[in-house]
């Protein structure tokens, strides 16, 4: 009975550690980001593990803007610059992501260091990107 009283006393205590658990495994999958936008304002973005980079850009209200939907197929699409100390942590880039960099970015604009936000999946080792949006002009291959 004494067992009883004190496990209904020490509930209350243990139900708000379930919580404060919960809070951590969500902060757990947010993912830093820093943005250097087309003014070269430097923007915190806040990302999830799992999203896209373009769907954590196109869903902060101030780099919306620098990142349209191209198509109903292809979605948000932004060209980006990549710091070169986190090259590294992207995956490869692929031949298909290659070809739409040629197709939407101008040849100018093009560097090493070019990315689709698309192709980007955020994960924990991205944690702390700095990136910079770059110009996209998909109505130039029309």
């Amino acid at each position: 009975m004494l067992r009883n009283a004190l496990q209904q006393a020490l509930k209350p205590a243990f139900s708000g550690a379930r919580s404060l658990s919960a809070r951590t495994k969500v902060a757990d999958k947010m993912i830093a980001l820093t943005v250097v936008d087309s003014y070269g304002i430097r923007v915190p973005v806040l990302g999830t593990v799992g999203q896209t980079l373009a769907q954590a850009l196109a869903g902060n209200p101030n780099l919306a803007d620098s990142c349209p939907t191209i198509s109903p197929v292809h979605g948000n699409e932004c060209h980006i610059s990549v710091a070169k100390e986190y090259l590294s942590t992207l995956p490869d880039i692929t031949e298909e992501e290659e070809d739409m960099i040629f197709e939407f970015v101008p040849t100018a604009a093009i560097t090493p260091n070019s990315r689709l936000a698309s192709q980007i999946r955020l994960n924990r080792d991205l944690n702390g990107l700095t990136l910079a949006v770059q110009p996209l002009h998909p109505w130039k291959t029309l």
